[in-house]
């Protein structure tokens, strides 16, 4: 009796024994493959050089001086207003704020990247990331390789259910990067001031949009690039693209731009 309990309490430690090895190698070999994912997710500042010595504003107007920056410090292009003014900042000074376009060098837009990621790799990464959404939907928008993915589920269980080809904006006028969410939606929308419009929009940081490819005021494309960077800082996507989205998408979705 006592040697038949001795062998089946062997039996548990061995069973027991081989579950924590394979419980420890699958999370070892899931680290190893979320670290190759991290190499591949490419994030895509746009990175300027300050011109001269240059006074850096907390308001969009210059009016109130934060401090100044010399000549020669990198700092990133956080957003644009009518490519006039930039509102940037450098960590390691600690500055954020505004500057004049005559203030920095922005270096020349570069191409997409067309080495594209399976769906695995994908949910892998945001479910990695634990990022959240109100909905049942999460899109990310990986402005390295000009895609937008759509995924579906539930926190640290995203599935990629659509992969969209997009157009951010060029260096001169970057998209916003960053987690944000989705709020007003229209079916059209013209700026005078860009001189271009475009159908089924949908904010998700303040001026920022997903929305059609370029059209002027009588809805006509006069713009339909697609995989490069050619915006002024809007999402473009093609029209049933951009369509799927609108009918989709509910306010308040996630959104996460890298």
């Amino acid at each position: 009796m006592i040697k038949n309990i001795y062998k089946i309490l062997l039996v548990l430690c061995i069973i027991i024994g081989v579950l924590i090895f394979l419980y420890y190698k699958y999370y070892i070999a899931l680290a190893e493959d979320i670290f190759n994912i991290k190499q591949k997710m490419v994030p895509s500042p746009v990175i300027a050089t300050i011109n001269e010595d240059c006074n850096v504003y907390l308001d969009e107007e210059l009016k109130n001086i934060l401090t100044t920056i010399q000549k020669g410090v990198n700092v990133e292009i956080l957003k644009d207003k009518s490519k006039k003014i930039y509102y940037i900042k450098n960590e390691k000074l600690n500055i954020k704020g505004w500057v004049t376009r005559d203030d920095i060098y922005i270096p020349e837009t570069p191409i997409a990247n067309t080495e594209y990621l399976k769906d695995i790799e994908i949910e892998a990464y945001i479910n990695y990331l634990g990022i959240d959404s109100e909905t049942e939907y999460l899109i990310f928008t990986d402005i390295y390789r000009q895609l937008t993915y759509i995924l579906k589920g539930e926190l640290e269980n995203w599935k990629v259910i659509k992969t969209i080809p997009c157009g951010t904006g060029v260096n001169e006028s970057p998209t916003t990067r960053g987690i944000f969410k989705i709020g007003e939606k229209g079916e059209w929308f013209y700026s005078e001031r860009l001189g271009s419009g475009g159908m089924y929009w949908l904010r998700f940081n303040d001026s920022y949009l997903y929305h059609s490819v370029a059209m002027d005021k009588n809805k006509n494309v006069i713009d339909d690039t697609i995989g490069q960077r050619c915006s002024n800082g809007c999402v473009r996507m093609n029209i049933d693209d951009i369509k799927w989205l609108y009918d989709n998408i509910e306010k308040g979705t996630t959104v996460f731009i890298n």
